[in-house]
């Protein structure tokens, strides 16, 4: 079957950048499944991972710039809140991006166009493109225009791990959550602490620390990692409202 590209004009007004090559735009939104349909078809893989690393740049300058009295630990949990899948996703979806996405008919069928997933690498690979095409400002532009308002306005983050996980576990009502030591390894002045975060009794997730301490926040953390994870695959797996 003859692969169906799509419209380019339309793929730029909805990023809202216009493409010197537009080859570049056209392998940003090029999935790797395609390739193996047309193996001349240069997919997205390698934008994105430039991409990534251009995001995290990005946002930490308006970090640092809004937020001047925020310490590095604050500033890196909020760079890692308002540039996580939902927010990369949402953004694309709000663009209408997705729908210029290249995909295979399989990929089409089974409902890849509305995977979070592949939202979030296309956020990217976009971004990288244009960074590509148009320097650093305009890639500034592309992120000030689809996340700048999250990354200006980011959500609390100054509660620290155990904190958020026991709201977040709380929300529909009363839960028992514990922390036990799994163990400890080193010499007495170079002690690991292992530690397991337990939901009424059943482990959660792992954490590791030079205190008991740091090894329960690490727990938390990595908890809460694998809830937002499920929660995303959750909704991905949600079915459309008609």
């Amino acid at each position: 079957m003859a692969i169906r590209f799509p419209d380019l004009g339309a793929a730029e007004k909805a990023a809202g950048y216009a493409f010197r090559d537009r080859r570049l735009l056209l392998r940003a939104l090029t999935h790797p499944s395609v390739t193996a349909e047309d193996p001349e078809l240069a997919h997205y893989q390698r934008l994105e991972f430039l991409g990534d690393a251009v995001l995290q740049f990005l946002s930490s300058r308006i970090l640092y710039s809004n937020f001047p009295d925020a310490d590095e630990g604050t500033l890196t949990r909020m760079r890692s809140v308002c540039v996580s899948e939902k927010p990369l996703s949402d953004a694309v979806f709000g663009m209408g991006l997705e729908k210029y996405v290249l995909l295979t008919s399989g990929m089409e069928k089974t409902g890849g166009r509305k995977l979070r997933s592949i939202a979030c690498d296309v956020y990217e690979s976009v971004l990288a493109a244009i960074w590509t095409d148009g320097g650093e400002e305009e890639a500034m532009r592309y992120v000030e225009r689809t996340i700048g308002e999250a990354l200006r306005h980011p959500p609390d983050v100054t509660k620290d791990a155990k904190s958020r996980l026991q709201e977040y576990l709380q929300r529909d009502g009363e839960v028992h959550i514990s922390y036990e030591e799994t163990g400890e390894e080193g010499p007495p002045h170079d002690r690991i602490f292992h530690m397991e975060v337990r939901l009424n009794g059943k482990p959660l997730a792992q954490g590791s620390g030079r205190t008991k301490h740091a090894a329960q926040q690490q727990a938390a953390e990595e908890a809460l990692k694998q809830l937002e994870r499920k929660t995303t695959e959750g909704i991905q797996d949600a079915p459309e409202a008609d």
